[in-house]
């Protein structure tokens, strides 16, 4: 048997859950998906190939000079369009994870995130430039605004100058979808 408290724990919760679940609740679907950089990242430049290495937690430059490593992440067909025709939607938000183990020097990172494809129409978008300044044994992030990917066939890409001691660990990608079609 339940205590007084409990029973009106329980009475709330269910009136949560059914509030929740109404259709104005369900508007909007997200979809957050956490992608290892040691995965979905390589090097962008043959001559760094010797200096990057493929990690359990992410990607590392292990060499002595700055080197370009480019990701590209799949995104749902039909959800976050974020187009003139698709009224209400908006693009996924991108959250870029950095670990500086160069031990007692600060580093810069630069990165661009762009949406799009080369697909002959034209449908690449502009880049949104990222910076930060990682000391010394810290993990830090880089973070976009919403990414118009230009179309539904579009990918989310990433490409961060990773300086010598430098961890891209992760990449998060965050869908919306107005129509709950994720």
């Amino acid at each position: 048997m339940l205590s007084r408290p409990n029973a009106i724990a329980v009475g709330l919760t269910l009136l949560v859950a059914g509030a929740l679940t109404s259709s104005a609740a369900l508007a909007a679907t997200v979809r957050y998906n956490i992608y290892n950089g040691a995965a979905m990242c390589a090097t962008a430049q043959p001559s760094g190939q010797s200096s990057i290495s493929v990690r359990p937690y992410g990607i590392y430059n292990g060499g002595p000079a700055a080197n370009y490593v480019s990701c590209s992440f799949p995104i749902e067909f039909i959800s976050d369009v974020k187009t003139d025709g698709v009224a209400g939607t908006i693009g996924p938000h991108i959250w870029i994870g950095l670990w500086n183990s160069s031990g007692a020097v600060s580093r810069t990172v630069n990165c661009a995130v762009i949406g799009g494809t080369r697909d002959g129409t034209g449908n690449i978008g502009t880049a949104t430039n990222l910076s930060v300044v990682i000391a010394p044994g810290v993990k830090t992030s880089l973070a976009t605004d919403n990414i118009d990917r230009k179309s539904q066939y579009g990918n989310v890409n990433v490409s961060c100058l990773l300086p010598p001691g430098v961890e891209l660990e992760e990449v998060d990608v965050y869908e919306y979808d107005v129509e709950n079609a994720l």
